[in-house]
């Protein structure tokens, strides 16, 4: 089965989070098990899901909380202990008494909303300090993951180009499977996977470089080699794979070398009629 990378990466997700069951959680262990890229992907992924799911660092711990009740009872008490009846006696007047009434009645609030303020405060700063360690975490895994992608994206072409130059032909096909599996794909392996579908002695090798250079049209100076290499294509398995490419690419400049070989007799029927399929598809109107 062939699935893309988002579809990949969703259903590692569905397999870290226990979804899957049965005939797709063997399928997607199977072919995990067949690919270091998903296996260290799979890694990253498990990493990444447990940074989220640290709430700790983003809720006020039990010691904050602790603290804050702690502080708030206390000023409870300085208020209980500064009462009214302290200030009152018989030796006040009516109107130092009125007086400190009234002292006594905005003095606690003071007292209380003081502290009350730096509590709150204390708890917002908690929870961006606690906002701020998850980023970090998050930013920490993304690092790690775009490292682990670098590695394998070298690795991958230091096998492929190491198996290229093989003797076996399932070696060098093995070799062309590699350049799917790459994220992105420098100059480098695109001019080897031209040369690759000119110059292999094997059909089946370039018919598989042929296929791999299907992924990179949006390319127009690889576009433009692969109508080249083209117009020199002999066989006709690999002259019917390269019209359909063409055809797929929408690559109008491959209009000549179609034209020719729709018109060459000495090509056979079925490669002519593709070709001239091609023509009409590619043909401005």
């Amino acid at each position: 089965m062939k699935l893309s990378e988002e579809e990949w990466q969703s259903l590692m997700i569905d397999l870290i989070d226990g979804k899957l069951t049965g005939e797709m959680k063997e399928m997607v262990e199977r072919q995990m098990a067949e690919s270091t890229i998903h296996q260290r992907e799979y890694e990253a992924l498990k990493q990444l899901l447990a940074a989220f799911a640290q709430p700790e660092s983003v809720v006020p711990t039990d010691e904050l909380r602790a603290n804050f009740s702690q502080l708030l009872a206390g000023e409870k008490q300085k208020i209980a202990d500064n009462g009214p009846s302290k200030h009152l006696s018989a030796e006040t007047g009516g109107k130092k008494v009125s007086a400190q009434i009234k002292d006594q009645r905005w003095a606690p609030k003071r007292s209380v909303w003081l502290p009350i303020a730096a509590s709150v405060a204390l708890l917002i700063g908690a929870f961006w300090l606690g906002q701020l360690t998850l980023r970090g975490r998050l930013q920490a895994t993304e690092r790690e993951v775009d490292r682990l992608r670098a590695e394998v994206q070298a690795s991958n072409q230091m096998v492929m180009l190491n198996l290229l130059k093989q003797n076996s032909a399932s070696d060098r096909i093995k070799a062309v499977g590699y350049a799917n599996e790459m994220e992105e794909v420098d100059e480098k392996i695109t001019r080897v996977l031209l040369n690759t579908l000119n110059f292999d002695p094997n059909i089946n090798v370039r018919l598989a470089a042929a296929e791999a250079l299907a992924r990179f049209g949006d390319q127009p100076q690889l576009r433009l080699a692969v109508v080249a290499s083209f117009a020199k294509q002999t066989e006709p398995m690999i002259q019917i794979t390269l019209i359909a490419l063409l055809i797929d690419w929408q690559e109008k400049r491959a209009l000549g070398p179609m034209q020719q070989l729709m018109e060459d007799e000495a090509a056979p029927k079925i490669v002519r009629a593709k070709a001239a399929e091609g023509v009409g598809a590619l043909y401005p109107l």
